[in-house]
């Protein structure tokens, strides 16, 4: 098959040189995979819409945004979204965060396999590690992909969030009941946008809910 194009561009890709790292990023996942359960979304179409394509969309209303944001991906897991945006976006400061040694030791080696200077990795709890200096409201974007249950999801990122920052939560099916169920201004949050994405292969919806940081800094951040 040809390789793997950007979550951007269509499936198969019609690009005759496209960027090597997303193959290079399917190949370590698959690699990784041998030594432990990072995904069981393995083939290069699946793998291409429920990582690549979906980590993209949480992030398109601030794909045109050239500024030096500070991004958080909190709970990342297998490195997604934070691999892939930080690939699109090399002007962004990307921090990997979970707790588990093991995937975050596999998402640096990833990052160093692809020189992907802009990211980073941190080992912690999110609830911990959030209320601390110097990750305390320290982050222009965060986000939340696949960590926790919506309202524990969001308890988790928002200490990361600069007064103003934005805060995007990847979600499968949602309705309008638990958008007013989830009660953002609990977490000093406002709800800026919600965007509903048929996925391009399996036709499935994915949601991406957007949030504005309403709240002043704090002494420590």
């Amino acid at each position: 098959m040809k390789p793997l194009p950007s979550p951007l561009d269509p499936w198969p890709g019609t690009e005759s040189h496209p960027d090597p790292r997303w193959q290079a990023l399917y190949t370590a996942i698959l690699r990784g995979n041998e030594q432990m359960n990072l995904t069981r979304i393995t083939t290069p179409a699946d793998f291409w819409e429920k990582h690549l394509w979906d980590s993209a969309q949480g992030i398109r209303p601030y794909l045109g945004n050239n500024e030096p944001w500070r991004v958080i991906d909190v709970g990342t897991g297998a490195g997604f979204p934070g691999l892939v945006v930080g690939i699109l976006h090399p002007h962004w400061q990307v921090t990997l965060l979970d707790a588990r040694q093991k995937k975050i030791r596999f998402s640096a080696q990833v990052i160093a396999d692809l020189r992907l200077d802009n990211v980073t990795t941190l080992t912690g709890r999110a609830e911990v590690l959030g209320l601390t200096a110097p990750h305390h409201q320290n982050y222009d974007l965060v986000l939340l992909r696949a960590v926790a249950p919506a309202p524990e999801a969001l308890s988790y990122g928002t200490p990361f969030l600069k007064p103003g920052g934005h805060l995007v939560l990847y979600q499968g099916h949602w309705t309008p009941a638990q958008t007013e169920a989830l009660n953002p201004q609990k977490y000093r949050l406002k709800l800026t946008q919600m965007d509903a994405q048929t996925t391009p292969l399996t036709e499935g919806v994915r949601h991406y809910l957007h949030f504005l940081g309403n709240f002043p800094a704090t002494a420590d951040s």
